[in-house]
Formats: structure tokens, sequence, C-alpha cells
């Protein structure tokens, strides 16, 4: 029996709420927390700090994740909020406001930790790393009331929440003279972080493989795996959602490779070095990576807004990319072109709502290896083509979900080709780029 048969089910079913793919984003607010926004504006221009600072609150906790958590007292409100790894907690009180979150302890205080801690305190705005009496590793915040504005202290807290999420695990790999001081990850069945570093390793595995094969030669032909070697770190970014060491292996390897060629290095040269950087994580140890593998919460995204119209600049710049590879017979160098468009988008920027959520529905589509291999539908068939019902039910729930906000969203399904793969990722990034979103 092939693949495709083995992991083919008759009928798609939504993803349970337990397994979060991607990067977490908090620009789609809701009007309920838009309202408590113009609330603590409003507390705030009266005086009013305290209310203003639970407004705020209100303003960053995500009803569908348990993300921030206060309780009220005559003294003021004592709140923690969580950003992956680290749990922010703060108090705001009528005379002062302060956050903080603990990163790790400090056994010793060496020479260049110190000298760390302060080339990283003149990179942050408004917060500041520090040391408590008994050599804790903190990163706070405080400032009096009265400049505690609330678009201030979103800042702030912002701020605080990415640095200690970012630089927990950093340090701590960086100076062996710290101890980790906690974690808020939630665990995952072993069963799932067992299929997800197989997954990641295999993938990896094969990118290095089809290079080696040289077919087509990665050296006349290195923009081929360029594509196929930043989509590669881009999906297992989305799908994986791996922490510490492997999540900045993957940043690191995408940032790199775009200040290489700002800096006019060669494609072939920035295909190596992707190359070296996805080697460093398959020789990480498989009991540390699986370390890194749990289900984390966050408050505040890390991804800038993407104008639609750039969006489809950036498809109709690239997609045209995959028609060579496709027409040569290099399927896997052709699918890796809509995958990098996609890739890209979800790990750097935020689309508007209902082309986030397509996006999102192309990588359930297109990767049914992953999804078979974590217990879900996969939504192609055992003869390799798209399960179109499937998928025509899924754009329909998006269309039905965005409809009241963006009544003229009416993607364009009948240009969709579900003969492939490859046809249909291309048409669909095609019919994106046809969207009407205007309201």
């Amino acid at each position: 029996m092939n693949f495709l048969a083995r992991l083919f089910l008759p009928k798609a079913k939504p993803d349970p709420p337990d397994l979060l793919l991607g990067r977490y984003t908090d620009a789609f607010k809701t009007k309920k927390q838009l309202a408590s926004w113009e609330r603590a504006q409003a507390c705030y221009k009266k005086g009013q700090v305290v209310e203003a600072g639970e407004a705020l609150l209100h303003y960053l906790c995500d009803d569908t994740r348990q993300n921030v958590e206060w309780q009220t007292s005559e003294d003021g409100i004592r709140f923690s909020l969580l950003q992956g790894s680290q749990r922010i907690a703060g108090q705001i009180t009528a005379e002062r406001v302060r956050a903080e979150s603990a990163l790790a302890q400090a056994e010793t205080l060496s020479v260049g930790f110190m000298r760390r801690l302060m080339e990283l305190n003149f990179q942050l705005n408004f917060c500041r790393f520090a040391l408590s009496p008994d050599n804790a590793l903190v990163l706070c915040f405080d400032t009096p009331a009265a400049d505690a504005s609330p678009i201030r202290l979103s800042h702030a807290l912002r701020e605080l929440a990415i640095w200690a999420d970012k630089h927990d695990d950093l340090l701590i790999d960086e100076f062996c003279v710290l101890v980790r001081s906690s974690a808020e990850g939630k665990p995952i069945p072993q069963a799932e972080k067992e299929a997800k570093y197989l997954f990641m390793c295999q993938q990896i595995r094969q990118a290095f493989e089809w290079m080696d094969k040289g077919d087509p030669d990665p050296g006349q032909y290195p923009g081929g795996y360029a594509y196929l070697l930043l989509a590669l770190i881009y999906r297992l970014d989305y799908l994986v959602r791996p922490e510490g060491f492997v999540m900045d292996a993957l940043e690191r390897a995408s940032r790199a490779y775009f200040a290489q060629q700002q800096a006019d290095r060669s494609v072939g040269a920035g295909v190596q070095m992707l190359r070296r950087e996805l080697q460093k994580i398959l020789d990480r140890p498989r009991e540390q990576v699986l370390a890194e593998l749990y289900r984390t919460e966050s408050t505040f995204g890390v991804a800038s807004p993407m104008p639609f119209d750039r969006l489809v600049q950036v498809i109709e710049n690239e997609l045209n990319a995959m028609d060579w590879p496709l027409e040569k017979g290099y399927d896997a160098l052709a699918m890796a072109v809509p995958q990098y468009i996609v890739g890209r988008t979800l790990f750097q920027y935020v689309p508007p709502k209902p082309v986030y959520e397509l996006l999102r529905l192309f990588m359930r589509a297109t990767e049914p290896e992953f999804f078979g291999a974590v217990g879900l539908p996969v939504w192609v068939k055992p003869n390799g083509q798209m399960d179109k019902g499937s998928i025509l039910q899924a754009i329909e729930d998006v269309v039905r979900r965005n409809q009241s906000e963006f009544p003229n969203f009416q993607p364009q399904v009948k240009r969709l080709d579900f003969s492939s793969l490859l046809r249909f990722s291309k048409t669909f990034l095609e019919m994106i780029s046809r969207l009407n979103l205007a309201k």
C-alpha cells in the first residue's frame, strides 16, 4: 500500500483544539477587546490608573487562550500573562506599575555574562535585565503610575514578554553559569513529540538527498534549492512549532540568508549556509530536541502586519519561479515555490484575516505527510488527487466567518485545479491574488 493510501481517511474532520499550528498572532482583536482599549484610554485620561490597567488586561486577554490572569484588591491589581515559555508577573497600583519575568538563576557572576547583560540593556526601550539579591536573572519594567498610559504600558509589556521568551533559552545556552528558573510550556503526548521529531528529521534529510543527487545541479541552479530549503524552514516552524535551540536555528537561518542577499552574496553561498544551519538541527541530541517540543500560550505576536496588495505582489513576482522546474519534472523544486510564499508569509507577516485563514488552509491541505503522522485525516486521496469536497467546505467556512467584515470576499473556487498537489498549489495562490477585500 502506498503512502497516500495508508494515510487516507474518507472524511476530513476539524483539527483538535490542542494541536497548535504556526506562530501566535494578536492582530485580530475582537470588538470586545477594542472596546476595552477605548475604556483604558478614557480611564487613564481621568487619572484612574488602576481601572485603566484592568481595562488594558481585558484588551490583552484572548478568550480562546488562557493567556492573561489577574486579581483585584484594595491595593490594586496583581496580574500575570504568558508568552511562550515565560510567565510575566506584575502589579498595578495607584502609585506605580511593575512587571518582571524570571529567566534563570546565576550560580556565579562571570565578567562575560555581566558584559552581555549590559549590551542587551542598550537594545531595550522600556525594560532592563537585572539581578535579584540571590542572583536570579530577571527582565523587568517599572514606572510611576502617572506615566503608565495604556499605549506605553502595552509597548512595555510587549517588549518584556517577547524579549523574555526569546532570550531565556539563548542566554542559558550561551552561559553555563545559568540554570533555568522555570518554564510555562505544557507537555504534549510522547507520540506527538516522536511524530514531529521524526517528520522534522525526515524532511531535512530528504532535502539534503535531493541536493546531493544533483539533478538539477545545485551549482548551476541554486535558486531552486534556495526555495527548497527556505520553504522547509518555514514549514518546520509552522508545523512542528519548536522552542529553544531549534526555533532559534530556523530563525537565524532565514535571517542570515536574506542578510547575505542584501550584501550581494551569491545564492549558492546562501544555500550552503542554510544547509549548515539545518544540519545543526540534525546534529542536536534527540532528547534535547524532544525536550523543546511543548505547547505554549502567548499574549503578543511577533509578526508584522502585511497589506493585501503586498502579498499579491509577492505572489505575482515569485509564483512564476515554479514554471521551469514544473516543466522539467523537478516536482519537489516546483512545489517549494508556493510553499515558500505561504510559509514565509505565515512566518514573518500577518495578512488580513480571511487571507490569513486561507494560507493556513493551504498548509492543512498540502501537508498530508505531517497531518497523517500526527493522526489526523489528510486532504489527499489515495490516487494523489486532492480531496475536493473537504477543501471546498473549508473554504466555504472561511468565507462564512469573514463575510460580515469583508462582504466582497468571494474566492473563485472554480479556478482551482484539484488534479494534483502541484496544480492545486499554483491555482490556489492565483485564486488568493484575485481576491476582493474591499469593505
